[in-house]
């Protein structure tokens, strides 16, 4: 296939990915691009979760750090644990806790979502 012209670099380079690599990509790409550099760690996803056939986004990079501690959600006691571990490595200082979040993702979000601020009305 050849490329479009309208196709960045980036895009031509990364076009045998899966999804997910291009996007870890395109991330790490433009924050290359504007200077800033980039150290990317993946997590798990935990299985997908339902509510009424609507897929709920259930994601362990809603955590939220807080003095001493990162609430991590739970969702999937399969990997769970992965996502713990991994966040314990990029968190040392800090105790990483793991809480369900099964109910809390129904209204579409979770702890890092929900301590966000509020407008003034």
């Amino acid at each position: 296939m050849a490329p479009s012209p309208r196709e960045s670099p980036l895009t031509r380079q990364t076009r045998s990915l899966s999804p997910r690599a291009r996007r870890t990509a395109a991330v790490v790409g433009t924050l290359l691009i504007v200077g800033v550099g980039a150290w990317v760690v993946t997590l798990p996803m935990p299985r997908a979760l339902f509510h009424e056939a609507q897929r709920l986004p259930a994601s362990y990079a809603n955590f939220y750090i807080a003095n001493g501690v990162v609430l991590l959600p739970t969702y999937d006691a399969a990997r769970d644990e992965e996502a713990r571990r991994t966040l314990q490595e990029l968190f040392p200082t800090r105790e990483v806790i793991g809480i369900d979040c099964t109910d809390l993702v129904w209204g579409l979000g979770a702890f890092h979502c929900v301590s966000q601020q509020w407008p003034a009305v």
